[in-house]
């Protein structure tokens, strides 16, 4: 099979690190080509056996003139790729991608199956909500990354649900350390100030609370530290090796106010951290579900104070969740599964062609 994924960009995103795992293994077995808006290098490692095309048509936009002008600009290009490239499927990530690439998929006349990678209630920009019910309908087939998010498209009629893969693990076998690890991107949505706040709160002065990643709350969260007198606290910026974070932190945090798959988290478990999260929208309690780790209401503060001075106070009970959410998500979400997943979903828009 040809197989066509499209993407606006392979940044360092949850999506992006998605897409390039996918198309490599894929690219075992099947003709492969990644399709993207920016013109850049990949920042996950993509296989020679993968073909990479940067459409180099990405450009910030003000008003909807502008905005539309260049919409038709992507769908275009898009169109033209997919009559040249001529793949058997289309497979588009990200919301906004998802409507470009439909349109362009429909001109083209190729089957195309989108995936929506954020919780369908929190996409912001009201243009592309109104878009998103107008176009998906016509697209051959939907991917959800949870069975909560797929409940809020009952107006299409072949949603599927694909949880994220495990990346390749790169997790090395070294002692545990008295880590509280945070990663994300420092966002409202991720809701570090609350980790910041509760950890204080749980006064363990004798551990680090460490926190991956950059964003526009990265100032506001060094004030928080600053405030509160917290020397233990460290706001170490993007990892490109995350993974010697996973494999010493003996606790994994997760304070977002909602998420469309937990990848931070996933990958905290298949390292064997000790993990406790938010309930939020959608994700967590699929993962953690049945004892493999803690969940709590969203927003509660002093309940995660309490757990994580729980888990810091009872060394046994963090390895005990650790090693039953690490065969958990070691035996479920290994990339020969969810690829498997993600063919059956490609074999069946095509023959339904």
């Amino acid at each position: 099979m040809k197989v066509l994924f499209v993407i606006a960009t392979l940044d360092s995103g949850g999506a992006e690190r998605v897409v390039t795992h996918l198309a490599n293994y894929l690219s075992g077995t099947h003709q492969v080509a990644i399709a993207t808006f920016w013109n850049e290098e990949p920042f996950y490692p993509l296989s020679a056996e993968v073909e990479y095309i940067r459409l180099d048509i990405m450009k910030n936009t003000r008003g909807l003139v502008e905005k539309a002008r260049y919409f038709a600009k992507r769908v275009h290009a898009l169109q033209k790729l997919m009559q040249k490239h001529d793949p058997d499927v289309v497979v588009s990530f990200l919301s906004e991608t998802n409507i470009i690439a439909t349109v362009a998929a429909k001109l083209a006349k190729k089957p195309i199956v989108i995936s929506e990678r954020i919780a369908h209630g929190f996409l912001q920009l009201r243009y592309l909500r109104v878009a998103r019910q107008l176009v998906y309908p016509l697209a051959d087939a939907l991917v959800t990354q949870t069975e909560g998010d797929k409940q809020n498209y009952s107006y299409l009629s072949n949603v599927h649900v694909i949880p994220n893969p495990l990346p390749v693990l790169n997790c090395p076998d070294i002692p545990k350390e008295r880590i509280i690890l945070g990663v994300g991107r420092l966002e409202e949505q991720k809701g570090f100030a609350d980790l910041v706040e509760a950890f204080v709160q749980a006064d363990l002065s004798n551990w680090r609370l460490v926190i991956a990643g950059e964003g526009s709350q990265r100032e506001r969260l060094e004030r928080l530290i600053a405030r509160l007198g917290a020397d233990n606290i460290e706001l170490i910026g993007r990892q490109r090796d995350i993974w010697s974070w996973y494999a010493r932190a003996s606790v994994f945090a997760m304070t977002s106010r909602y998420e469309g798959f937990p990848n931070a988290l996933l990958e905290a478990m298949a390292c064997g951290c000790g993990c406790v999260s938010y309930d939020c929208p959608y994700g967590p309690a699929e993962l953690l579900g049945e004892g493999r780790g803690i969940l709590l209401d969203a927003d509660d503060k002093m309940g995660l104070a309490s757990a994580l001075r729980h888990l810091a106070d009872d060394p046994q009970l963090c390895t005990d969740l650790g090693q039953k959410a690490q065969r958990y998500v070691q035996a479920t979400y290994r990339i020969e599964n969810i690829a498997k997943m993600w063919e059956a979903v490609m074999e069946e828009v095509v023959k339904s062609r």
